[in-house]
């Protein structure tokens, strides 16, 4: 999963002592997207009005040096009200409910389609970041 422009800078900047970096803590927020929110995730409109919170669980594998944070708990959207539906095909994680800053990005393998009276469940450890 990409990094946001503004985690890429704020890692950077932190490594050269160009500037401390705290980084965001806990909880942390997912939203949908329509098409590709870019690197500052404003390049296209939330699908959400209410951005959904999502706990991670962080872990190393030392054997390919990878660390890989993973959703805790299922993420429950929905049921969608009677003519409501929603086409996603990006999804983003924030580091606040309201404005903030995005973390990450990706573009889903499958467009996701919920349509009216669906509620959309994101399985435990579905949601992935991982650093290589």
């Amino acid at each position: 999963m990409p990094k946001s422009y503004y985690l890429k800078k704020k890692i950077t900047n932190h490594i050269y002592g160009v500037e401390l970096f705290t980084p965001p803590q806990p909880p942390f927020y997912i939203n949908f997207h329509n098409t590709d929110p870019g690197v500052t995730g404003l390049d296209s409109v939330e699908l959400l009005s209410d951005r959904l919170e999502v706990d991670f669980l962080v872990s190393e594998d030392t054997l390919t040096k990878r660390v890989i944070a993973t959703n805790t708990a299922e993420v429950v959207f929905g049921p969608l009200s009677s003519g409501e539906s929603l086409t996603a095909s990006h999804i983003t994680i924030w580091d606040s409910v309201e404005d903030g800053e995005l973390l990450y990005y990706l573009e889903l393998e499958n467009t996701l389609n919920v349509n009216e009276f669906q509620t959309l469940v994101i399985p435990v450890g579905a949601l992935v970041t991982e650093e290589v």
